[in-house]
């Protein structure tokens, strides 16, 4: 029985319809909600693009409707005073020095030395040959100022210092004994002369040339200034003294180039210059010594002497020097050279030197040759 129950028993679940079996459910879990993405910085980025598409087609367009814009940029470094080349003053001078030049028994030779610098006026260049009387020698020709009239034109001003020789006869109709330096020598009598001239130099593209006749002007005045003390006048005999005594062992010093012995007079070893070359003068003496203090500089003093130096021939000449310096351990020394400008000492006019060209001024370390 229990053999045959158990197999009716397996027959009838094997008879029994088979159930569909669903697909497996998963666990029902919980969504967590998450917060939706915040848009506002795609927002904020569209926003500055289209801003800045918009500003470059509007750009565009007003460039477009303006055209084309050239701009200019002007950088001027240091002085914006037109350069005028060297050669252009060069060739002034030379005209100036061939100008005045010539001999009155071969006058016609000034021609042909005036012809490679002038174009389009008499080949004399305004001198009248007949007036000619004598010769002219010319010294010296120098630039004294250039002035650039425009892109092709510079009016350049020499200054000519010439020897003129005369017929005795004729020096009263060139200015009179009291205008000239004059010394007889056979019936002809020399004189310096001096001029101011305006050479109008053309600048064409094959060079300089002079196609206008040159002008004269007048010498400039000298201007005039009031002297002035860098501070109270300094009284006290033994300071003055002091001052003298360092300014002649310095400047006898300094013209004997004597670098070694300098050093024993400045305060500051830096301020001491690398080299000293011996001057063709010497120091004689100091003529005259002022000393004022230095406003706003606490123990600065200022020196403002007067000297004389000799030429290797005799001559005197009255320089003019001004030194600052300091007092230390009961002496005084120098701390620079040069710096304070002009002396206010007006009795050494007398005493200046006659010669215009001769008046020597030393400068720090160079040689007065």
């Amino acid at each position: 029985m229990g053999l045959f129950g158990g197999r009716k028993k397996s027959a009838e679940t094997a008879s029994a319809p088979m159930q569909d079996v669903g697909p497996k459910k998963r666990p029902d879990k919980s969504i967590k909600e998450r917060a939706p993405r915040s848009m506002v910085p795609k927002r904020i980025v569209r926003v500055f693009f289209w801003c800045f598409m918009c500003f470059i087609f509007i750009k565009g367009c007003v460039s477009f409707t303006q055209g084309t814009k050239v701009v200019h940029q002007t950088i001027n470094y240091g002085s914006d005073k037109p350069v005028i080349d060297e050669s252009i003053k060069g060739f002034a001078a030379d005209f100036a020095s061939e100008y005045f030049t010539w001999s009155d028994d071969n006058f016609s030779e000034r021609s042909s030395r005036l012809a490679p610098f002038i174009s389009n006026i008499s080949q004399d260049a305004g001198l009248k040959s007949f007036d000619i009387k004598g010769s002219s020698r010319v010294l010296s020709a120098e630039v004294y100022d250039a002035k650039k009239i425009n892109d092709s034109q510079v009016d350049v001003t020499v200054v000519v210092r010439r020897e003129v020789t005369l017929p005795q006869d004729n020096m009263s109709s060139a200015g009179g004994p009291a205008s000239v330096s004059a010394v007889s020598n056979t019936n002809m009598d020399r004189a310096v002369k001096k001029a101011y001239m305006v050479v109008p130099v053309t600048i064409t593209d094959k060079g300089p040339v002079i196609r206008s006749y040159p002008r004269f002007v007048t010498e400039l005045i000298k201007g005039e200034t009031e002297s002035q003390a860098p501070g109270p006048s300094i009284t006290d005999t033994n300071i003055l003294n002091m001052g003298k005594e360092l300014t002649e062992s310095f400047l006898r010093s300094w013209y004997d180039g004597n670098l070694s012995q300098l050093k024993y007079y400045y305060s500051d070893i830096a301020n001491i210059p690398s080299s000293v070359t011996k001057s063709n003068f010497v120091f004689d003496k100091v003529d005259s010594l002022n000393m004022y203090k230095v406003d706003g500089q606490e123990n600065v003093m200022r020196i403002y002497a007067s000297i004389i130096v000799k030429s290797d021939i005799g001559e005197s000449f009255t320089n003019s020097w001004t030194l600052d310096v300091t007092a230390k351990d009961g002496r005084l020394y120098i701390l620079s050279v040069g710096d304070g400008g002009s002396s206010t000492n007006d009795s050494t006019s007398s005493s200046q030197a006659t010669s215009e060209s001769d008046q020597v001024t030393p400068q720090p370390t160079s040689s007065n040759e």
